[in-house]
């Protein structure tokens, strides 16, 4: 992350997203005099074709319209669980404009996208489209303008005002992601260098985390006066990042280790450990302290 926020917050975009529903299990160590397998390398990613065009085109009658101005129309109706508000879903689709070019497909990469549905991960016009589908369906939508990038467009691929066309396919639906609420309190503050300040909020009995591991972390970020900036929350999972390697703010380097899985505190950052007078317009202003609830969830 490298001293950038460390969840762009406030997305609302398609393409920002390349979490995976599950994380892969760690690997059993061999036994004691075991013999290794030899390594095998694997298959280069198959190259997937982008669909030119919708795989169907209901007449006008057959559209529905909601009262947001959002079309929308099943091409096939799925049989498996919709998803509810924040639930991790798994989504193919392709975009093209009024004129007909693609200028996006979930088909460019190797799996299909995943992001949570409400959490202001996608434009509004695919919340609102795919919250009401089951798993297993496909659906058109064609979203106007103000349910996605309204009159400034995203050049240079979507122009403004612009009515878009998508073809969706909800591949799957996964757990339920918390919201993140209002920042907690804490009484016994421990104060370290540099300024940053410390509070337990739950122990936890598992590995403890030291400079040069792999650890992953769920999170909300405050400002000062209760403003959530930034949250994990709103992505399909945890975070991962190496510890004492700068990649995340000093505060946070700092604060995370000696931590142990299941461990959750409560850091109160102060600017010189943070984004100091620079700050990360808009979100976080120049010379502010934040307030990050931070989870331990594994250490490698």
């Amino acid at each position: 992350m490298n001293r950038a926020p460390l969840a762009a917050a406030g997305l609302a975009v398609v393409l920002a997203l390349g979490a995976v529903l599950t994380w892969p299990a760690a690997p059993t160590p061999p036994e004691p005099g075991a013999r290794m397998p030899a390594p095998t390398v694997a298959p280069p990613p198959t190259k997937r074709q982008i669909p030119t065009r919708p795989s169907g085109m209901p007449p006008v009658e057959d559209w529905t319209v909601s009262e947001t101005g959002l079309g929308w129309v099943d091409l096939q109706v799925g049989d498996g669980t919709s998803p509810q508000e924040r639930s991790v879903v798994s989504v193919e689709y392709t975009g093209w404009l009024e004129s007909g070019r693609v200028f996006d497909s979930s088909y460019k990469k190797a799996e299909p996208l995943q992001f949570v549905i409400g959490a202001g991960n996608v434009v509004k016009g695919w919340d609102e489209g795919i919250a009401s589908m089951k798993a297993g369906g496909k659906r058109l939508l064609r979203v106007p303008p103000e349910l996605h990038y309204g009159p400034m467009g995203r050049p240079p691929r979507i122009p403004p005002n612009a009515t878009l066309l998508f073809e969706v396919e909800l591949v799957a639906v996964g757990p339920v992601r918390p919201a993140p609420g209002d920042p907690p309190s804490a009484e016994n503050w421990e104060t370290r260098d540099g300024g940053l300040e410390v509070a337990v909020l739950a122990d936890g009995p598992g590995t403890l985390a030291k400079s040069g591991d792999t650890v992953r972390v769920e999170y909300s970020g405050w400002l000062e006066d209760g403003t959530l900036f930034d949250s994990s929350l709103h992505g399909v999972g945890p975070i991962e990042f190496t510890l004492g390697r700068r990649a995340v703010i000093q505060g946070w380097d700092q604060g995370i280790e000696g931590m142990r899985t299941g461990e959750k505190r409560l850091l109160r950052i102060p600017p010189s450990l943070a984004y100091g007078s620079r700050g990360f317009p808009p979100v976080i202003g120049a010379d502010a302290t934040l307030l990050f609830e931070v989870e331990l969830i594994e250490v490698r």
